[in-house]
């Protein structure tokens, strides 16, 4: 028998698809596109995700220009995508992220010396020392959480992203961020 289907006397009909996807799926679909090349949509989802997020949550607003400028990037317009990315960059800075802003970068410039912008590269290197001098110093006797025998999920429970060890920032002994959707992850 087929689903019945429930008359709802003046509301609109319930959006479907892609377009109207709620932010978590539109997060699992931009990485989804990104995964598989197609950098244009997700390029345009994660634009979309990191506006949304400047009003809601601007904490993760900045993670999601940074995989927006990824994208452009990736897709071979560096001038656009540096835009998105020193957007992202200077929120990270402002919220005082500095691991995460130096991550990040560095993702980057490996990235536009890979499509061969070295310009580009050099002058996001360049930006980010003259950033760098003004990041607090860590205070002196701060080392780091230890981490043995700590089982993490291979994908964020999140957003589904896969939580890989050298992209990680660890926010106490047993808590890692993800770098797609700014979740906290912990130990399964």
């Amino acid at each position: 028998m087929p689903p019945r289907k429930i008359n709802r006397p003046g509301l609109p009909p319930p959006r479907r698809g892609p377009a109207h996807a709620g932010p978590q799926t539109l997060l699992e679909q931009a990485r989804r596109w990104m995964n598989n090349g197609d950098y244009h949509r997700a390029s345009v989802a994660f634009e979309k995700l990191a506006r949304e997020a400047d009003r809601l949550a601007p904490v993760r607003s900045p993670l999601m220009y940074f995989q927006a400028g990824r994208c452009r990037v990736l897709m071979g317009d560096p001038e656009s995508g540096l835009g998105l990315v020193y957007r992202a960059l200077n929120a990270l800075a402002l919220q005082g992220r500095w691991p995460e802003l130096h991550r990040s970068a560095q993702i980057t410039i490996s990235e536009l010396r890979d499509l061969g912008a070295p310009a580009q590269a050099e002058a996001l290197q360049t930006w980010i020392e003259q950033k760098s001098a003004s990041a607090p110093d860590a205070l002196p006797g701060d080392v780091s959480p230890v981490r043995e025998n700590i089982q993490l999920p291979l994908n964020c429970p999140n957003c589904g992203a896969p939580l890989l060890a050298k992209d990680l920032e660890w926010i106490d002994a047993s808590t890692v961020v993800c770098n797609f959707c700014g979740g906290l992850v912990r130990p399964q």
